[in-house]
């Protein structure tokens, strides 16, 4: 093997590596799993249904009680999915500010 080859082949490696990390990245695998559930929960749930029968975004009141209502007289598939999506949501925001709040104190 040459120098040129062995080259090659050390990069090959790095870059794979790199994206290796990308994908395995902490964020990236929750927002693979909201993905995840956003998906299973379209597949056992007719949004479009969902959206006509709700009420106007302004409507704050209505939409709490549309909201509660639809929550707890729907499946307990949906409602755990709706629970885990809330709670990687959480999650995600808790890592989306520890980063805002590093990165400030880089800055002082």
């Amino acid at each position: 093997m040459n120098e040129k080859e062995l080259q090659n082949r050390i990069m090959r490696r790095v870059v794979s590596m790199y994206y290796l990390k990308k994908v395995i990245n902490p964020v990236m695998l929750k927002l693979y799993a909201l993905a995840a559930v956003a998906a299973f929960m379209t597949s056992i749930v007719s949004v479009k249904s969902v959206i006509a029968n709700m009420p106007g975004l302004f409507e704050v009141n209505s939409l709490v009680y549309f909201s509660k209502y639809a929550l707890t007289h729907t499946e307990l598939s949906v409602q755990l999915s709706i629970a885990l999506a809330g709670v990687v949501a959480v999650l995600l925001v808790k890592d989306s500010l520890s980063k805002i709040t590093h990165s400030r104190e880089l800055v002082v």
